[in-house]
């Protein structure tokens, strides 16, 4: 077959020869005169350009060179397969044409058959089979578009997904189906795929915000066979709103550690993704206590929202919560024991594991990021040390502590050289000099041992060498001890005496023969005594006896006598007592004489000694003796109590201290900014709790100890400690409420809120909210229960400042009865709701002008109808209704509900 566009040898060559007449009539005068052009737009088709070109209005001409093509925008061929059975026309075969009305079925007309591939766009034919054909280009048939998520904290705009399930050609196949030209009997038109396909959209925008933008959502949607298909979405926006993104800063409170400890403020940045305007908004704060789990501090959760046009934007901030001390880690090593060796040891730390958020799964921390070591500079020294793991960062806080010990070196197998093995005599434990103790091939240094010697006389005996220090154990080594000469002897003595009037002889403090003290009439004696009375110079001799031997002079003077040489008896000691406290004078003694006070000397000075510390008192001398002497005495007491807390309680401020050894009870004391201590109470317990205070005034506490009788024997911290007294709310009332219970209370200085808290019979005390008022209903309570409720002042963080009342106030909630009304045959029936918990019921009746007046008591919480026979016909009454259970009385509608009496 040839080309359906050229002249073909069959009908359809006629059919288009027909079709292709111009039914159009023109006249000669313009076929002769001047052209009316105008501009006409011919589409691209299959290997042509669109182009636009000038073309006469009346006859058709062409205006020469007037035509413009869009390069690129021809079509390529889609070519499909197509089966024909045909005849040819008389000029082309034998085959007779089939008369009108005859049958195509008749059996004298002859058929043939062809294969041809046809261009479904432009019908161009050929009979030989293009390089590519019965392929499709094929487009989804419709486009599933599903909002995946709405407008969340952080923007203002929603996101899609697109979705196909077939897919058909787009080449116009489908409506060549059943034509003559190009006849399609291809089931490949549409493909089903094997499941649907999603692809998430892409967003952009066309527009400006101020004219209304045209938000685009732009999906690739791949499939397994058939390629990637392009899809878009298009929704036009109001003018004038814009479509932010929501970034948020927040301002951190920090310790003075640079620890994150709250949220001070935060800003949401917004931004729009069409124009990108920027907007800055100040956010409001709301904070959630995180109570932390068994290894984490805990802290609090910040949210922080604002509303801006319309749309709501949020952000949590955790950064204040989470934090985890190390000192609840387990620490592994390789060993904390180690023997001295010279070097500096320290244990090897393997792994450090800590339970965060999941028990079950531990996380070993890493040093560095996590956790850093801190070691001794030197720890090569027998003893005990600690190697202390410290966390770090924003995650891990706090110390643990890794003790460990260096032993010291058995030292019983050393080699220990003597300089002699004998010694002279000296009268005390004496031992040969060591000359070096060696081990292991190291030389020990004379601080490492210790030379051990309990012989005294002459003799054999045997001295040890014991370890000190880094070193431990002993060696016995054998040597002796030979006399000593007494001519080498040094006397202590004085070698001026005062004047008496007596004999006055000098008193041998002590012989010494080199390091050794002689014992007298056992090592030496005094064999000459002069009768030494006057001034002037004198001589005793002292000979040797027993283990000693030879004489030595001792020579000495008399002078006369001063005070300053004297001695004071007398308590170098006093216990502290709040008061001026000097020591009683017992003697006064010059030598061996007892001096009189007032007669031989006088106490010139005497020091205010009241608190502890040392003195000093001066003693002179009167009479027959001169010169001065000081005595120095000390007041000792009790350590000064070490406050460790004091906080705020029911009744007051409760104050805790660290016991004081020796103490027989304790004074607590208080005051003001600016004012003096006041005595609060005595106690024997290590804590109490002052009562009467001020909320919202500033406390300073110390504490003193006292002994049995009551009086100060300590000193007290003159800074103490303080804290800004909260009174515990005083609750005033609870009754029912129409939705709960209203619980009031009187306002606290210095709170500035009130937490509220409930509970039932048994139960746990449970959080029911905060506010800043000194009243609050909690409500979805259970009618019938009995509740407790107390009350706990927060600070402006929503931190607790005060204790609370343990007890609190009770109530058993009636839930509020609802009313109607109906008229009766004579008078107005009540109906009301029943009440879990309610003994009864209480009726009410009020004309439209009056006030509520109990006209019916129900004693059975089950009745809730009651009717009212005592009304006046044509009048309007309201009535309402009050649940009871004892004296505990629900609340009631105060408008009631009305009828009219019959």
């Amino acid at each position: 077959m040839k080309n359906y566009l050229t002249q073909e040898p069959n009908d359809n060559a006629e059919f288009m020869y027909t079709a292709s007449i111009h039914d159009h009539t023109i006249s000669m005068d313009q076929l002769t005169g001047s052209h009316n052009y105008e501009t006409v737009s011919v589409p691209a088709t299959c290997g042509q350009n669109a182009y636009t070109e000038e073309r006469c209005k009346d006859c058709g001409a062409i205006k020469a060179g007037s035509r413009v093509e869009e390069e690129g925008t021809a079509y390529e061929h889609h070519f499909v397969k197509f089966d024909e059975t045909y005849y040819r026309t008389a000029e082309d075969s034998a085959v007779k044409h089939p008369k009108i009305g005859e049958s195509l079925q008749n059996p004298n007309i002859t058929w043939e058959k062809g294969t041809s591939y046809v261009c479904v766009r432009c019908l161009k034919a050929t009979e030989e089979a293009p390089e590519v054909y019965d392929t499709h280009t094929y487009s989804p048939e419709k486009v599933e578009w599903t909002e995946t998520d709405t407008p969340n904290d952080k923007k203002s705009y929603s996101g899609y997904t697109a979705s196909i399930s077939k897919l058909v050609c787009n080449e116009g196949c489908a409506e060549r189906v059943g034509k003559l030209d190009a006849y399609m009997e291809d089931n490949a038109l549409e493909v089903a795929l094997d499941k649907e396909v999603k692809a998430n959209a892409e967003l952009t925008y066309e527009g400006t915000c101020a004219d209304g933008a045209t938000a685009v959502y732009t999906a690739v949607i791949e499939t397994e066979k058939n390629g990637q298909f392009t899809v878009t979405k298009k929704i036009k926006l109001d003018p004038g709103v814009h479509q932010y993104d929501a970034a948020f800063e927040w301002v951190p409170i920090k310790n003075e550690a640079g620890v994150i400890t709250g949220m001070e403020s935060a800003t949401a940045v917004l931004t729009c993704k069409v124009c990108g305007e920027v907007s800055k908004q100040t956010c409001e704060l709301k904070s959630e206590n995180i109570i932390g789990g068994q290894h984490k501090a805990g802290g609090i959760k910040y949210t922080a929202s604002v509303t801006y046009n319309g749309h709501t934007y949020k952000d949590v901030n955790n950064e204040s919560l989470v934090q985890y001390s190390v000192a609840n880690a387990e620490v592994k090593t390789d060993g904390v024991e180690f023997v001295y060796n010279g070097k500096n040891q320290v244990p090897k730390i393997n792994a450090v594991v800590l339970e965060t958020e999941d028990s079950k799964n531990p996380q070993t921390l890493e040093e560095g990021t996590d956790y850093t070591i801190e070691a001794p500079e030197m720890s090569k020294n027998a003893g005990s040390y600690k190697l202390t793991i410290k966390g770090t960062g924003d995650k891990f806080i706090g110390e643990y502590t890794v003790e460990y010990k260096i032993a010291a070196k058995d030292i019983s197998t050393a080699n220990v050289a003597l300089k002699s093995n004998s010694v002279t005599y000296t009268g005390s434990d004496v031992a040969p000099v060591v000359e070096s103790v060696t081990l292991d091939n190291e030389t020990l240094g004379q601080a490492d041992y210790t030379v051990n010697a309990t012989s005294v006389n002459v003799g054999e005996y045997k001295m040890t060498v014991e370890g000190q220090g880094n070193y431990t154990g002993k060696v016995e080594l054998a040597y002796s001890i030979v006399a000593k000469d007494i001519e080498d002897a040094t006397i202590d003595a004085d070698t001026k005496l005062t004047y008496t009037g007596n004999t006055n002889t000098p008193v041998i403090k002590s012989v010494k023969v080199g390091e050794n003290t002689l014992v007298e009439n056992t090592d030496y004696v005094i064999t000459e005594v002069p009768n030494s009375v006057s001034i002037g110079e004198y001589k005793m001799v002292i000979e040797g006896k027993g283990n000693y031997t030879g004489k030595v002079e001792f020579v000495y003077s008399i002078v006369a006598k001063d005070l300053q040489n004297a001695t004071v008896d007398a308590d170098t000691k006093l216990t502290y007592t709040g008061k001026t406290n000097t020591p009683v004078i017992k003697s006064v003694k010059v030598g061996e004489d007892t001096l009189v006070e007032g007669t031989d000397y006088v106490i010139t000075e005497v020091p205010n000694s009241v608190n502890i510390g040392e003195y000093k008192m001066v003693i002179e001398g009167k009479g027959n003796y001169t010169g001065k002497v000081e005595f120095v005495y000390a007041i000792d007491g009790l350590e000064t109590p070490v406050l460790s807390s004091v906080s705020n309680a029911s009744t007051g401020v409760t104050v805790k201290w660290k016991a004081v050894e020796g103490a027989n009870q304790y004074r607590v004391f208080y005051k003001t900014s600016g004012g003096k201590w006041k005595k609060a109470g005595d106690t024997t317990s290590t804590s109490y709790t002052v009562k009467k205070l001020t909320s919202g005034t500033k406390y300073t506490f110390t504490v003193r100890c006292l002994n049995g009788n009551g009086s100060y024997i300590s000193s007290f911290d003159s800074k103490g400690k303080s804290i800004t007294y909260i009174a515990a709310p005083t609750l005033s009332s609870v009754s029912n409420a129409s939705t709960g219970v209203t619980i009031k209370w009187k306002a606290v200085k210095g709170a500035n809120q009130y937490r509220v808290f409930y509970k039932t019979s048994g139960g746990k005390w449970k959080r029911a909210g905060d506010t800043k008022s000194t009243s609050y209903t909690v409500k979805k309570l259970t009618s019938g229960t009995n509740y407790t409720f107390t009350v706990r002042c927060l600070n402006g963080n929503g931190s607790y400042i005060s204790s609370f009342d343990n007890k609190g106030k009770s109530i058993k909630y009636l839930a509020m009865p609802s009313v109607t009304t109906a008229k009766a045959k004579k008078g107005v029936t009540v109906k009301w709701s029943k009440i879990k918990g309610a003994s009864g019921y209480y009726v009410y009746r009020k004309t439209a002008r009056g006030s509520w007046k109990q006209i019916k008591k129900i004693t059975s919480g089950s009745t809730v109808k009651y009717t009212d026979t005592t009304t006046k016909k044509g009048t309007t009454y309201y009535y309402t209704v009050r649940a009871y259970s004892g004296s505990t009385k629900s609340a009631y509608k105060t408008a009631g509900a009305s009828a009219k009496a019959r």
